[in-house]
């Protein structure tokens, strides 16, 4: 599971968790959640704000930034990552770059991360999604 993912997780459950703790606030189901959580009104309030806090806070996380650069891969110069095309650019050490269509920001994301960028390609990437040389790059 990508950071990504995680992070979106992540946001996802504090946002429901501070939802049921305003429900409580608001005394709409007070009684039961109370006796469910044995949480009273100042512990709801702590944990609401609390969650609001990590909402936020996950929200300035930001996805890594591209390009990325690969100095110690044989295989992989580089790879850059269009998330609103889902367009995967891969620069190879001998100049070559290719485009990969419909890379889910997770693969990418995973690519970025590899011990080793010239494995994870191979296995994840080449023959699985479509792609096109698209220039020479000067090594």
């Amino acid at each position: 599971m990508s950071p990504r993912d995680v992070l979106a997780q992540l946001i996802e459950l504090a946002e429901i968790r501070r939802e049921q703790w305003q429900t409580v606030l608001d005394g709409s189901v007070a009684d039961a959640v109370n006796e469910l959580y044995e949480a009273d009104e100042q512990e709801a309030a702590e944990r609401v704000e609390w969650l609001g806090e990590l909402i936020d806070a996950a929200r300035l996380i930001e996805p890594p930034a591209w390009p990325k650069v690969f100095p110690d891969s044989s295989a992989i110069r580089a790879v850059n990552y269009a998330g609103d095309s889902l367009v995967l650019t891969v620069t190879f050490a001998s100049g070559v770059a290719w485009e990969y269509y419909g890379v889910t920001g997770s693969t990418a994301d995973e690519l970025a991360a590899a011990e080793s960028v010239g494995r994870y390609f191979h296995a994840n990437i080449k023959g699985r999604y479509e792609g096109r040389k698209v220039e020479e790059v000067t090594p």
